[in-house]
């Protein structure tokens, strides 16, 4: 049930949207945390709760809709929420030290996140530091596999569509193509050396 269907949405800062696979729904998230929204009213359906009121960089929504990721931080720490969005309940926070393979190399992005689209249980995830961690959640519980992907921060990540290989993008310049055990298949694109940054006009 809507809480208010027919005011409209303020934000304060937004970092990310998302719709949800049904086609009714859309997420946000951003400084208010993550609120879930009707698509044809704009009004919204549901908070998802964070005891620590952390701030969300970027959210994910599972292909059964069920379930809502979020890459979180607070001055309580960073890491990744996981909600069960049927009864918003917090299912699982994952600290950002659990998921990390070199805690000495600074984080200057948050967290990309995507759910594998056959398995809601599967979700990848790049990090600021340039790694990607494979994660595997069980009931309350999770196991990841975090492997060196790029020498910069990975700004996204996507599954083929059958969940079996990855491809990510990096602020290093390069896009590579993975399969679901963190080896690579291929560079698709490298940046030279000698090529100029972008320049707006």
């Amino acid at each position: 049930m809507a809480e208010s269907p027919n005011i409209p949405i303020k934000v304060v800062r937004l970092c990310d949207l998302e719709y949800f696979p049904d086609g009714v729904r859309f997420i946000y998230c951003g400084s208010d945390g993550a609120v879930i929204c009707d698509a044809t009213n704009l009004g919204i359906i549901n908070r998802l709760k964070d005891a620590d009121n952390r701030h969300i960089d970027s959210c994910a929504v599972s292909p059964a809709s069920k379930r809502v990721a979020g890459s979180v931080r607070s001055r309580f720490g960073g890491g990744i929420n996981v909600w069960d969005v049927e009864i918003n309940e917090l299912l699982l926070h994952i600290a950002e030290d659990e998921l990390r393979i070199n805690s000495e190399k600074p984080i200057l992005r948050g967290r990309t996140l995507r759910f594998s689209p056959v398995d809601s249980n599967v979700i990848a995830s790049g990090c600021g530091d340039g790694t990607i961690s494979l994660i595997n959640i069980s009931d309350n519980s999770f196991t990841h596999f975090t492997w060196a992907a790029h020498s910069d921060c990975v700004t996204n990540v996507i599954f083929n569509n059958i969940g079996t290989e990855l491809v990510s993008s990096s602020d290093d310049g390069s896009v590579k193509h993975w399969n679901i055990k963190g080896e690579l298949i291929k560079v698709l694109l490298e940046q030279e050396d000698n090529t100029e940054p972008l320049k707006g006009h």
